[in-house]
């Protein structure tokens, strides 16, 4: 893998986080303004959600850490955590949307 496809990868990671973070953010403010009686349900989502973030923002660190020789490596990984992301995105809304 050559330089460049290494540096758009960890771009794309970055872009990842900082959308997945964004998304985490709204959330919780929508749980703020949530009704009480459908805030414990709905905070199971981002709780979801924050763990999948936290995850995944350690495992980038670890790989930007690593070099370049593990973004090589890092790719198939990335991609099982991003999905993970995702969906805890979609959930977490999802049971927004259900409980308004």
């Amino acid at each position: 893998m050559d330089e460049k496809t290494i540096y758009k990868q960890k771009i794309e990671a970055r872009l990842a986080l900082a959308h997945a973070q964004h998304k985490l953010n709204d959330l919780k403010t929508l749980a703020q303004n949530c009704p009480e009686d459908k805030v414990l349900e709905f905070s199971k989502g981002i709780e979801e959600l924050e763990k999948n973030f936290i995850h995944a923002k350690l495992k980038f660190r670890e790989m930007n850490e690593a070099g370049d020789e593990a973004w090589r490596n890092f790719k198939e990984s990335a991609e099982q955590i991003w999905n993970a992301l995702r969906v805890s995105v979609k959930n977490a809304t999802a049971r927004y949307k259900e409980l308004h």
